[in-house]
């Protein structure tokens, strides 16, 4: 066995054996290996060429690990790379860091950390030094807020954002609307007489701060919705399709687009022009294939454009595709609002309760495990709601049960986000219609209409609702309520006949009832009742039966009133019919009490059973041969080599599920592979082929990829008419028909997937046949966790000598190989090889030339040289210029930055260490000074070293030898010594901060470099050497600075010297709309 000592440098040299196979063509999982050994032996890494090269990779190996939503192992990734990194690596390396951090802080949000992602924000925002990279860490904390339900901290960290960009919306509602309509105007004149379609032609757009400024406002608008602030998001929304009309198309047009529909549609009640808004960002989404915004597109479109235009049955598909692909790419906000929204259009539509209820239980498991409770809390209204039509809370009125409290909902969303207390509202507004209860109806729409937001379905459900419950309070009411409940049946009748007008599918029926109900408010209960049978044969068509009974109901009591019990008896069965067939048992109990007379041939409602509660069990389940379910069993459970087992398991799925062929997927490191495929000859199968599931041309991966990411079966009956999965290649292809996909799951962990399918017919894959694949699949995961431990054990000892002998001959090849890098000093060549010379030294100021003048000079010597100057004024490249017109400008720079080195490893550092010289010190370290052997040594901010090192430095300068610490061995070398300071040295040997001895040994040839106020003549040709430079690294024409910016350039006194002027040139060239820089 390796001794415990030795692990970690055993990894470390694995490693870097392992690090010149890396290249672009390596499969993932082997950077993953790579990296991970390096990370054991990361704290070993004694070089920071080594370290940074190690941080880089970590950031690559997280970068992956994030792109297979491995959130946690992507995590662990960027925090070792950032702990490779000192603090001075924010100024050397600002880019990486700055990565490495930001990557770290939105993988705490992914998994679920959001109080340590948010503090993580906070504290980089400190560090950026970038205006995009401000906005990039503000757009991160709106979704951090956003997916815990913090809307208005969302709003608040989207406002800060946009200032960076000279941004900002009004606060006052009034200013918000003016600013919204001269937004408007200017939209309407750019589109002119063009039309919305032609702006599909637009050019992509090109500025980045635009581009930026585009996202932060994608990101803010939800926020501000959902806050209550509509005028607020109907402003963002305009301003995107400005700011894309004027600078082209960025992947976040499209959602401009969509959500700028959702003002033309329901504020300005121009529903075809929101449709083609709509219809405009769909094909923006595509022409980009963005996926990363898909979800948005599609989830805005279904529940704020579609629903005005086409069937609510169209919004359930969007509102599906919504949910996956915000799934596959992460939008997980976005995400929970499809899979949570698909059920207000699912419950419109829905003719069975009991199915609806147990078809969007499940969808609660998601919105829990992503977090946004909000939307959690008002699903399970939504659940609730169906519930109580079935008897099954606490009581005909009350959404209340085990598992939910209305009271304690109302009061947390009483402060803000008061958005869903609409879903409670509306809810209790239907169910006191449905029970005539006219005061907590007309109470229930009062508070529904004080927080709906426009734009959505709910605002017309409380017309349509609250309409109904006035027709049926107004006979009973005063003079002067009588006068608003008319102007309110009058604005609902105007809202539904204007929808009906572009969408009769989903409006036409609510019309006609609430019209009817106006005409019996009027007296003229014939028109009522034929508008009402208009609206029954309207219902049955279109199958809406929740609609055909209440609009049965309400005819009933028409002729009820007029005492014709014969007609009335007619139509009260017949609304009874449809509310047994929906499931509604409390309704069934209501009318039996309320209208019992009339109901004749039913059975009592006491009588219907009550669903029981959801099991996770379908309601509806086959019986099943157990004779078949046994033998399945039995098969499979013998099985204890994977092999086998696939083999079997393959061979049994299509002779039970009448299958044409099969194939078993399963997942590894984060990968899908196929395992096993077998067509209709089962004397051919094959099985551990591995296969990488992108490589498989023979199965739809996009239905494999579905359940993998849900964990759920996929029965379709024809392929080619499934939207879910029309853009699948496969599918399109071969024209397949019947497919059936099952997950293999074992303890709520998935193990494998079985996709089966027949292209002979239609309809194949039958109940019972899909439930012996439920049977079999349950008993294969099992069997296959078996298979795993059996192999897992049998293997154990062949396993652990294999990998002690492996060790044992990686530690031989490390050790030749470490010896042969010291000897070379290869970890250090790429930072020492660097060429610098005169040609970055820019300026002709008489100062300059001066310095320049004493390079020359001093150059070819072996003279020790001391350069003086403030900080940023360049003295690291005047001694590169020393360093290179020298003898020695072949052999190695060592660069030593004094200041960044701990007291404690000075010594270490500059003449190295023996092993066992210290605590931790496990193997031998050569230092700088030998590094530097026959070439140059650069010390900067030599005024920072420790006054005992200088005692030992001045021996080397003296006699041009020293001792690794821990060792007696001495070690001569020839090097030449260039040391720079910002500070007095003089003034240091006065304080006894610095030895006398060791300034006058240093100060053999003093140079001092003149800070930039001295010589500002050069301001002029530095601001053109950096804007060229700046202009070819970020691919954008700069032609330099205006007159009279160049003017203030010169006056200013340039504390930060010459790295202070770098920086503004890039910081004004990162804000400059076009080549002049101001």
């Amino acid at each position: 066995m390796i001794p415990e000592a030795q692990k970690k440098p055993i990894h470390l040299d694995v490693g870097r054996l392992l690090l010149p196979e890396l290249d672009a063509d390596a499969p993932d999982d082997r950077i993953f290996t790579i990296v991970n050994h390096l990370n054991i032996g990361a704290d070993l890494i004694d070089t920071a060429v080594e370290r940074l090269a190690v941080a880089r990779l970590n950031l690559a190996a997280g970068r992956k690990a994030k792109t297979s939503a491995a959130y946690r192992a992507a995590l662990d990734y960027f925090a070792k790379g950032a702990a490779l990194l000192d603090e001075s690596a924010w100024s050397s390396e600002y880019e990486l860091m700055f990565a490495l951090h930001l990557e770290a802080a939105e993988g705490q949000y992914l998994d679920g950390a959001f109080a340590a992602a948010e503090e993580s924000f906070r504290l980089l925002l400190l560090r950026a030094a970038r205006t995009l990279d401000l906005a990039q860490i503000q757009s991160l904390r709106i979704t951090l807020y956003e997916n815990q339900s913090r809307w208005l901290d969302a709003v608040s960290a989207g406002r800060d954002g946009l200032t960076l960009f000279d941004i900002s919306f009004p606060e006052r509602t009034e200013d918000k609307l003016a600013a919204l309509d001269r937004e408007v105007d200017m939209v309407e004149t750019l589109v002119g007489a063009r039309g919305i379609a032609s702006l599909i032609d637009l050019p992509d757009m090109t500025d980045a701060n635009m581009r930026m400024v585009m996202r932060i406002l994608t990101i803010l608008w939800a926020p501000a919705y959902i806050a209550g602030d509509e005028v607020l998001a109907r402003l963002i929304s305009a301003t995107m399709v400005r700011l894309s009309i004027v600078h082209g198309h960025t992947e976040d047009s499209a959602y401009g687009y969509v959500t700028h529909a959702i003002m033309v549609g329901p504020i300005r009640r121009d529903y075809r022009s929101a449709y083609e808004w709509g219809t405009l960002a769909l094909q923006v989404n595509r022409r980009f294939n963005d996926l990363k915004r898909r979800a948005k597109i599609h989830q805005q479109f279904q529940a704020h454009v579609n629903l005005w235009c086409r069937p609510f049955e169209s919004c359930i598909q969007h509102a599906r595709e919504a949910s996956r692909s915000g799934l596959e790419a992460g939008d997980f906000p976005y995400a929970g609002y499809g899979a949570a929204t698909e059920a207000w259009s699912a419950f419109l539509i829905n003719r069975d309760l009991d199915r609806f209820v147990r078809d969007y239980t499940p969808t609660l498991a998601l919105l829990e495990k992503i977090k946004m409770t909000d939307f959690l809390g008002a699903h399970r209204i939504l659940l609730n709601w169906a519930q109580a039509l079935q008897g099954r809370t606490a009581g005909r009125l009350s959404l209340s049960d085990a598992t939910f409290d209305e009271q304690q909902f109302i009061e947390t969303h009483q402060r803000d986000a008061r958005f869903f207390l609409t879903f409670l509202y509306v809810a209790r507004l239907h169910l006191s219609v449905l029970f005539e209860e006219l005061p907590s109806a007309l109470a229930a729409a009062r508070l529904a209409r004080t927080v709906a937001v426009t734009g959505t379905i709910w605002p017309v459900l409380i017309d349509f609702w609250g309409g109904l419950a006035a027709a049926a309070a107004f006979d009973d009411a005063a003079e002067e309520e009588r006068s608003l409940l008319g102007r309110a049946l009058v604005s609902a009748e105007r809202t539904l006949a204007e929808l009906t007008a572009t969408c009769p599918e989903n409006f036409r029926c609510m019309s006609l009832v609430l019209s009817a109900e106006i005409k019996r408010v009027e007296s003229h209960s014939d028109q009522a009742a034929m508008l009402l049978d208009d609206a029954i044969s309207y219902a049955h068509q279109t199958s809406n039966v929740q609609l055909e009974a209440l609009a049965n109901e309400l005819c009933a009591r028409i002729w009820l009133r007029r005492n014709d019990a014969f007609r009335a008896r007619r139509f009260m069965n017949e609304a009874y019919r449809c509310y047994a067939v929906w499931g509604a048992r409390s309704k069934l109990a209501h009318l039996e009490e309320h209208y019992g007379e009339l109901l004749t041939g039913k059975a009592p409602a006491t009588a219907i059973p009550v669903a029981a509660p959801d099991t996770g069990e379908p309601a509806d389940r086959v019986s099943v041969d157990m004779s078949t379910v046994l033998k399945v069993a039995h098969a499979i459970a013998v099985e204890i080599e994977v092999g086998g087992l696939l083999r079997k398991l393959m061979a049994l799925a299509l002779e039970n599920a009448g299958a044409e062929r099969g194939i078993f997927v399963q997942e590894r490191q984060g990968a899908l592979l196929v395992e096993a495929d077998a067509g209709a000859d089962r004397d051919h199968i094959t099985v551990g082929g591995a296969v990488p599931l992108e490589q498989a041309n023979d199965l739809a991966i996009s239905v494999v990829r579905y359940v993998h990411r849900t964990g759920q079966d996929v029965v379709i009956g024809d392929a080619t008419r499934d939207e879910r999965f029309a853009g699948d290649g496969y599918i399109l292809a071969s024209r397949s028909k019947s497919i059936l996909c099952v997950p293999v799951a074992h303890q709520g962990r998935l193990r494998g997937i079985l996709y089966l399918e027949n292209n002979l017919t239609t309809d194949a894959f039958t109940p019972d046949r899909i439930e012996v694949m439920r049977i079999l699949a349950a008993q294969t995961a099992i069997s296959l966790e078996n298979a795993r431990l059996y192999e897992n054990m049998k293997s154990e000892v062949e396993r652990r000598t294999a990998a002690e002998q492996a060790l044992r001959e990686a530690l031989s090849e490390v050790e030749a190989l470490k010896n042969r890098l010291e000897a070379e000093n290869v970890y250090l060549q790429e930072e020492i090889r660097t060429q610098h010379n005169f040609n970055e030294i820019v300026g002709n100021s008489p100062a300059l030339l001066d310095v320049m003048h004493k390079v020359e000079r001093v150059a070819p010597t072996d003279s020790t040289v001391l350069i003086a100057g403030e900080t940023g004024s360049g003295k690291e490249l005047f001694a590169r210029a020393v360093h290179s017109r020298s003898r020695r400008s072949d052999r190695p720079l060592v660069k030593v930055n004094c200041g960044a080195i701990a007291p404690g490893l000075v010594e270490s550092e500059l003449f190295g260490h023996v092993k066992g010289a210290f605590t931790g010190a496990i193997e031998k370290r050569v230092g700088r000074f030998e590094l530097a052997n026959g070439g140059t040594i650069f010390l900067d901010e030599i005024g920072e070293l420790p006054l005992d090192a200088q005692v030992k430095l001045l021996r080397v300068l003296q006699e041009q030898e020293f001792e690794p610490v821990g060792s007696s061995r001495t070690i001569r070398v020839s090097v030449r010594v260039i040391a720079a300071t910002n500070r007095n040295l003089d003034q240091a040997v006065r304080e006894g901060k610095f030895r006398a001895d060791l300034l006058y040994r240093l100060n053999v040839f003093p140079i001092v470099v003149p800070p930039l106020r001295d010589r500002p003549s050069d301001i002029g040709l530095l601001v053109g050497f950096f804007s060229s430079a700046l202009a070819r690294r970020i691919g954008k024409p700069i032609q330099g600075f205006s007159a009279r910016s160049m003017e203030r350039l010169t006056r200013y006194s340039w504390p930060g010297n010459v790295r202070e002027l770098q920086n503004v040139v890039e910081h004004a060239a990162i804000l400059a709309q076009g080549p002049v820089l101001d």
